[in-house]
């Protein structure tokens, strides 16, 4: 793995950790707010919701980065060279066009959120549904440099 991509993955899970440490301490604070206070704090629950959504989805795309989602590879393994390709090469554009198509759809509930608040924090809505075009984005540049990998790999 490049300097580059070491850097690129390194990035995308420190994010997500934060969002997991975010999550736990914003837990945290509403349980001691119970506990010290007999009242709990309204904006806790929503804080943690927004942190999980953005957490799933960075990991995703770590996981993405890192090849450790599942890869169905026991099919083309054995197969020539040259059928081997193509049919990576379907597969290929095939998870291209899915991203592309959730990118999309992802900056357009995006925007049609903008105008909403949530109810505790009053932060748009839009924070919550960004981290589905972010995630999709990270994940097509990660498809893109496996692609550009793969055919130079194969040409030499």
């Amino acid at each position: 793995m490049s300097q580059a991509r070491r850097l690129f993955l390194s990035l995308i899970t420190t994010f997500a950790s934060l969002c997991l440490v975010g999550i736990a301490s914003s837990l945290l604070a509403q349980t001691g707010a119970r506990v010290l206070f007999s009242h709990g704090l309204p904006w806790t629950g929503e804080l943690a919701r927004l942190l999980a959504v953005w957490a799933a989805l960075l990991g995703a795309a770590a996981g993405f980065e890192n090849g450790e989602l599942h890869r169905i590879d026991f099919l083309v393994r054995d197969l020539p060279r040259q059928i081997k390709t193509t049919v990576l090469l379907i597969c290929w554009l095939a998870i291209a066009i899915t991203l592309v198509l959730l990118i999309k759809a992802g900056i357009d509930m995006t925007s049609r959120a903008l105008p909403q608040s949530s109810s505790a924090m009053e932060i748009s809505m839009a924070w919550f549904y960004a981290a589905v075009p972010v995630a999709a984005t990270l994940m097509a540049l990660t498809h893109l440099a496996d692609m550009f990998q793969m055919f130079s790999r194969d040409k030499s």
